[in-house]
């Protein structure tokens, strides 16, 4: 074993058979052990790095070209992000741009010196808001209104992976689907993209979130305009903001929609000028990025599978009642007291919901020509037929049906059903504590100083 002091070398044999051909060498100033070369420069070279995630690659790109200031944020070091196919040869803001293609996350220039910097697709997820706006009080300036177009909509999405399989999945349902307008949707709006994955597992995930992001239902506010030099209160937030964090904007105007509006900065505008100093927020919705969390006791909660209003809900009312009309019912403030208030959303109003109360009827009591009262306090009403056709006795009701005949809840205009069991929703809007559910409560409580309208 040679001893002394290396130079520099001048000349590589290679020993082996006829015809041995490789295609790199390097040498370093490091000392092997046996077999073991003790470098690990190279290591995953032989196959394109094949399996590393999108922050992996961008911190051994950064290492490899340390002149571009390349820097990184993990919005979620549990998840992790996209595990990438193998590199090929290609300029470094290529290779930069396919690991922002395949994680979907955001690439940005440094503000504050030459550099940039990537935000991986979990950092996006369930922002909280980093700047807050008043629109009423001026804090943005005019004009603001939702811009309706179909640049965004992608409903039929299929994603290849390189040198891999394809997966296809198609929006079927909703006001953004490919169904035709006829059928309640838009058409067709197709996107075929081919992205660096490492297995087959993947494609039908990517496709499935971009066809997610391509059909999220919310008004699209592609820049927001906020004037610093009349509101200069505002400056520090505003030079504290990055791409990513979302801005809220509270009471929007009623053209514009309910509100709050949440949104997603993508780029960041300034416009200083001697007398004026203008910038704007271009922005997507953040509505999409909202992604549940397991055991999370807020983004840890599904959606019901579907519900409805039997009765319509005025503008003063404070309590709904809901019918569920398939899957599990909502939960009520007997056995989930723990879980409330929460806010839900329906017909574009965010109510926060402070008790549930469900409609049941034990039918124990004695009943002619009807079935009265319920033991939750609503009144059966009956149409068709003639009243002695209905009874109840003790735990049990009874009914002689024809062809007219139904019986129903006074507020709901649907039949007897076993399985429907309406709930009583009391809900405030003003934050204040939610009151004691009524023993017998009636239609959902909403404070009109949470109400929001379109």
């Amino acid at each position: 074993m040679f001893t002394g002091t290396m130079g520099a070398p001048v000349k590589v044999t290679v020993l082996g058979p006829e015809g041995l051909a490789f295609g790199h060498l390097g040498v370093f100033p490091i000392a092997g052990t046996g077999n073991n070369p003790n470098v690990t420069a190279y290591q995953g070279a032989d196959d394109g790095f094949q399996g590393e995630t999108a922050l992996v690659r961008i911190d051994r790109l950064n290492r490899e070209e340390p002149t571009l200031g390349l820097s990184w944020i993990d919005g979620d070091v549990a998840l992790g992000s996209t595990r990438m196919g193998p590199q090929g040869q290609d300029e470094l803001l290529d290779l930069l741009g396919e690991i922002v293609d395949t994680d979907g996350g955001i690439l940005y220039e440094r503000m504050e010196r030459l550099g940039l910097v990537y935000c991986d697709r979990s950092t996006l997820y369930n922002q909280a808001p980093a700047l807050t706006l008043d629109y009423a009080t001026g804090d943005v300036a005019a004009p603001f209104r939702p811009v309706e177009d179909d640049q965004h909509i992608r409903n039929d999405v299929e994603v290849t992976r390189r040198g891999g399989s394809s997966a296809r999945v198609v929006v079927s349902t909703g006001p953004l689907s490919a169904l035709t307008p006829e059928e309640g949707g838009v058409g067709v709006y197709d996107e075929a993209v081919t992205l660096s994955l490492h297995d087959d597992t993947q494609p039908i995930q990517h496709a499935a979130w971009r066809a997610h992001l391509g059909t999220w239902d919310e008004p699209q506010y592609p820049t927001v305009r906020v004037l610093l030099h009349k509101r200069p209160s505002l400056i520090p937030a505003v030079l504290g903001l990055r791409r990513g964090p979302a801005p809220r904007i509270n009471n929007p105007p009623v053209w514009a929609g309910p509100g709050p509006v949440d949104l997603l900065i993508r780029q960041i505008q300034h416009t200083p000028l001697p007398r004026t100093w203008e910038v704007t927020f271009v922005g997507t919705p953040a509505g999409p990025y909202r992604v549940g969390v397991v055991g999370d006791p807020v983004l840890g909660r599904a959606e019901t599978a579907g519900s409805s209003l039997p009765a319509a809900a005025s503008q003063s009312a404070t309590q709904l009642e809901v019918q569920t009309d398939s899957g599990p019912r909502w939960i009520n403030s007997v056995n989930q007291a723990s879980m409330f208030p929460f806010d839900a959303m329906a017909g574009g109003e965010r109510m926060t919901v402070s008790a549930i109360t469900n409609r049941v009827d034990t039918f124990g009591r004695s009943v002619s020509n009807g079935w009265g009262t319920s033991s939750s306090g609503v009144a059966w009403a009956e149409s068709g037929g003639a009243a002695a056709d209905r009874s109840v006795h003790g735990a049990r009701s009874v009914i002689t049906l024809n062809s007219s005949a139904r019986t129903a809840p006074t507020a709901s205009p649907a039949p007897p059903d076993h399985r429907a069991n309406p709930a009583a929703l009391i809900c405030r809007r003003d934050g204040a504590p939610p009151p004691a559910p009524s023993p017998t409560p009636g239609p959902l409580a909403l404070d009109p100083a949470r109400r929001q309208y379109p």
